[in-house]
Parts: structure tokens; C-alpha cells; sequence
């Protein structure tokens, strides 16, 4: 009988063991490859099977959300996530290589008129199929699209412009265009029969092969992989976007495992490079700091010489030092040298490059031109670089008699504001070069901004002549004649002063040493494109 317990007993205690074991390896189960939000954690095995497959989710930090998925209604930042919903003719990387993507081939008929010829059987994510009626509603939405939207369709005639068939389209230019292929590259296509813009604002429709499925302004953006993509399925399949416009919410974010890759401040970069998980690549100079001035003759800094005073007094050497931790440089010419046709002659074109910072200048220029004692707006887009820099200046400038109040804007609402001449006196803005030329910088980014683009706004009578050769300097196709047209534009450029350039740097990004970046290509719109990457 006493045998006979024991026997019971030991059963007993084997039948908890083996459930406690059970319910143990069932948790593992559950939480396998899971943090507390049940999403996956870096470097975990969710295979059944014991093995170690490949991630197929990926996170991404981005810095600005523009309140808005409508592609016609924001700028080429937001081209990092919706070049994976949305897709343009062709692409060009910032070496200058064309690759076809929805167009499959093209030719010359002229300097001004090309033929396009579209893949054939590619769909919409709504199923619809592409056809070159879609092709000629996306240049009139862009049209339509305001200081967005126009720059993207500024190399087409619309007068002349048809579809030939379902396939082709006979694209004219108004004039010979330097332009063209980047500028095509930044019209990822519309679906015309679906199109709406409520719609379209959180639920994008698109070529590409991932589809929106969730859409938090300022705070996420999450895509799925579509199976019938008309091309190659990327190795990703689901995407979140997380928008950490703080410098810090990246880092952190980065290191507790909330993204996979993040852009970067300069302050962070050496630290990151630092940790033993993650690898940080740049990407050539493409962007640079300025300060933009209200030139209206109405305005306080009507007078050049005003303006001559502000930049004397601004140490750049320090605002690149303190700012972004001496990994930019300070810049002697309004735009970057990232420009494929930039040269050394467009450099040190005025005393206020050549000379640069001289404190007695700048006092005797703010004298002379009845600066001193005034107070002036100074405004920026509210991220912490820019924030950073306000503050200096507005230190530099005291130092000569003159006041600032500083007005920091979230990055949607300042592109409306420094376009309001009754709204600021300075703008501390971030400068691009999106179709690597020289010229766009003078044309466009003088067209769209009112201020700037009032001939009588120029300073010593130079605005008619400015205006009457600033397109050739697209237009012209002969790389000595427009040489000497850029050269002179930048004279007129210089003594104006619309912006004065601070310092040029590279963007930094950090990602996972598990992320695959042997498909990466530095483009020239839109920096990166997402279905490009993999997990090692």
C-alpha cells in the first residue's frame, strides 16, 4: 500500500513537471522574436523550424510628416516613403544615371520633344491598369499642385503634349531643358480614373509595390507588401515609418530597437559610429544651411547694404562648429558644390563670401544703413539644428545693435510663412540642389517664392536683366555658353542677396549591421528607396 503511494506521488510530480515544462516552452512560443508590443526584435528567430530566416519587417525613422500622403502636396523628403506606394517614369542617381521604371525606353526627336514609350501591363494597387492617360492627369495635377506640385511639371509643354496610344506619349518641353530627367523623376504617377485628393491625403494609390494601411500624422506610416506588384517583390514585407523629428528620439529610438535606420544630426554621428551594432553612411553635400531675407522695398531690409551688414556679422566658422560639430563646411559661394556644373570661378564672388565675418563691418554697414536699433523676425522650421542656429544669430546680431525675435514653425507651415513677406525679416531655411544644377537654384528657387521673384525687389537695377536670362540657363544646352549666362546670374545673385549660405554638409544615416545596403544607390530624388533593402 505504502509502494503504492509513493508510485502515485511520483507520478503526480513527473504530470506537473511536464506541464509546468510545457506551458514554458508554449510562452517561448509565444513571445519568440517579440518585444511587449508584439512586434519583432532585432536579430530574433520566429522560425518553427529552429533556424534563423531572413527579418521581413523593417522600421525606419523619418524626420518631417507633411500631414499629408498626397504626392502632389509635399516635398522630396516624403519621397522616402512614398517612392515604395508610388512610381515615377524613370530614376536618376546623383552620378547622373537614368534607369527606366515605369517608362521602358525613350527617344530624342528633338532638343525639345521626346517619345515615351510605357511598360505594358502594369497596375495600380487598385487593379486599374497604367496608361499614358494616367501619365498626362499626373502632369496636370502637378500643375494644379501649387509651390509642390509645378517645379515637377516645369519641363512640359502642355499645349503640345498627347498620348499617341495607351503606351506612348509625345512629350514636349517648352525650350531645351538641362533639367529634364531629374525633373521627371520627381512625378511619381497618379492613378486618373481613382484619384481624389481627400482620399489620397492618407490612402496614396500607386504603381509601387506596397500599399498604405495605416496613417497617424506625426506619428506613423505603415505599408504592406503587395503580391501582385508588376515587378520584382522586394525582400521587405511590411513597412513602418515613424516620424522622430527630435534628434534624440532618433538615437534612442535606434538604440532600444523602435527603428532599424534613421537620418542623423551631426551631433550624433561619431556616437552612433561608436556602437557596436549599427553602421552610418553619408551621402554627398547635397544640402547646406542659409539665411533667406525679406528683400521687399517696403521691408526693413529693403536696402543691400542692411543685408551686407546681417551677413558680416554672422560667424559661419561657429555656427558649423557649435551647430554640426564641425563636420560641415563653411561655404564661399550661395549654393552647393554638389551642383554637377558647379565651378571654382563661382566661388568668392562678393566681399560678403570673400571677407565673410568682420564684426567693424558689419557695425559700420548696420550704422550707414539704419539697422541699428531695429528689431527683426527670424523664423525656422522648429527642428533643433535650426533652433540652434536662431539662437547664435540672434546673439551675433545684438553685437551690432540689432534685435531678433525668433518664430520656429513646424516644417509644413514654415514653407507657407517664408513666403509672406508681412510674416518675417530673416529665414534661417535649409538649401537643396534636387536636380543638380546651378541653374535650378537661380530659376526656381527664386520662381516660387514671391519676395524674391519682383524684379524691383533686385538690388542696383539688376532684377530686369536677371529675369530677362535666368531660363537660358536651363535651356541652353551648350555647356560653355551657359557657363558664362550662370556667371553672370550669380553676379546679380550675389549683390541681391536673397539667401546667404552658412555651411554645406553631408546627410548622415544610421542603420542595423543586419541591413543588406549592397542595392543602395544615392539618389538624386528621394535619397533612398525601400524596396531596394534586405536583411543579411
Amino acid at each position: 500500500m505504502k509502494m503504492k503511494k509513493i508510485k502515485l506521488v511520483t507520478v503526480l510530480l513527473c504530470l506537473v513537471l511536464l506541464t509546468l515544462f510545457t506551458i514554458s516552452c508554449g510562452k517561448n512560443d509565444a513571445n519568440n522574436g517579440a518585444n511587449n508590443n508584439g512586434e519583432p526584435t532585432k536579430g530574433a528567430n520566429n522560425d518553427a523550424g529552429g533556424g534563423a530566416p531572413k527579418r521581413d519587417s523593417l522600421s525606419l525613422g523619418v524626420t518631417a510628416d507633411y500631414g499629408t500622403l498626397d504626392a502632389t502636396q509635399v516635398q522630396q523628403d516624403a519621397h522616402q516613403y512614398l517612392l515604395g506606394v508610388m512610381e515615377p517614369l524613370w530614376e536618376i542617381d546623383l552620378d547622373g544615371t537614368i534607369t527606366p521604371k515605369l517608362a521602358e525606353s525613350w527617344e530624342w526627336v528633338s532638343d525639345d520633344h521626346m517619345v515615351v514609350h510605357l511598360r505594358k501591363g502594369i497596375t495600380f494597387s487598385n487593379g486599374n491598369p497604367l496608361t499614358a492617360e494616367d501619365v498626362l492627369f499626373t502632369m496636370e495635377r502637378y500643375r494644379e499642385g501649387g509651390w509642390a506640385g509645378v517645379p515637377r511639371v516645369q519641363t512640359t509643354d502642355f499645349e503640345r503634349t498627347r498620348a499617341i496610344d495607351d503606351y506612348t506619349i509625345d512629350w514636349y518641353l517648352p525650350e531645351p531643358s538641362v533639367l529634364h530627367f531629374t525633373v521627371g523623376s520627381d512625378m511619381p504617377i497618379l492613378d486618373k480614373e481613382s484619384y481624389d485628393p481627400e482620399t489620397a491625403a492618407t490612402n496614396p494609390i500607386g504603381t509601387g509595390p506596397y500599399v498604405v494601411t495605416e496613417y497617424v500624422v506625426n506619428s506613423h506610416i505603415k505599408m504592406t507588401r503587395r503580391d501582385d506588384y508588376w515587378g520584382e517583390l522586394p525582400a521587405i514585407k511590411d513597412l513602418t515609418f515613424r516620424v522622430l523629428a527630435e534628434p534624440s528620439q532618433r538615437v534612442n529610438a535606434l538604440e532600444t530597437g523602435l527603428v532599424d535606420m534613421v537620418p542623423l544630426a551631426l551631433a550624433d554621428v561619431e556616437y552612433v559610429r561608436s556602437l557596436p551594432n549599427y553602421q552610418v553612411k553619408s551621402r554627398p553635400g547635397q544640402s547646406w544651411l542659409a539665411m533667406g531675407f525679406n528683400i521687399s522695398q517696403d521691408g526693413l531690409l529693403a536696402n543691400p547694404e542692411a543685408r551686407y551688414a546681417i551677413m558680416h556679422a554672422i560667424d559661419r566658422q561657429a555656427i558649423s562648429d557649435v551647430v554640426y560639430y564641425g563636420l560641415a563646411e563653411v561655404m564661399n559661394s550661395p549654393f552647393t558644390k554638389a551642383n554637377l556644373d558647379h565651378e571654382e570661378r563661382f566661388e568668392n564672388m562678393h566681399d560678403t563670401y570673400t571677407i565673410g565675418y568682420d564684426l567693424e563691418l558689419a557695425k559700420e554697414l548696420a550704422e550707414k544703413s539704419g539697422l541699428v536699433g531695429k528689431t527683426l523676425r527670424l523664423i525656422n522650421n522648429g527642428t533643433a539644428e535650426h533652433v540652434a542656429a536662431c539662437e547664435m544669430v540672434k546673439n551675433m546680431l545684438e553685437k551690432i545693435g540689432v534685435t531678433v525675435e525668433i518664430h520656429s514653425y513646424d516644417p509644413a507651415s514654415f514653407t507657407d510663412v517664408q513666403l509672406d513677406k508681412d510674416a518675417y525679416e530673416i529665414s534661417l531655411r535649409g538649401g537643396m540642389c534636387p536636380n543638380l544644377r546651378v541653374g535650378d537654384n537661380l530659376v526656381n528657387a527664386v520662381r516660387h517664392n514671391p519676395i524674391w521673384n519682383n524684379p524691383d525687389n533686385w538690388a542696383n537695377g539688376n532684377g530686369p536683366r536677371y529675369f530677362e536670362i535666368q531660363q537660358k540657363s536651363l535651356s541652353t544646352l551648350d555647356d560653355k555658353e551657359r557657363s558664362d549666362i550662370l556667371y553672370e546670374l550669380l553676379q546679380y545673385y550675389t549683390e541681391t542677396a536673397p539667401t546667404y549660405a552658412i555651411c554645406a554638409f553631408d546627410q548622415f544615416t544610421a542603420y542595423t549591421v543586419d541591413l543588406d545596403l549592397s542595392n543602395y544607390r544615392d539618389r538624386a530624388v528621394g535619397e533612398y528607396y525601400v524596396y531596394e533593402f534586405k536583411f543579411k
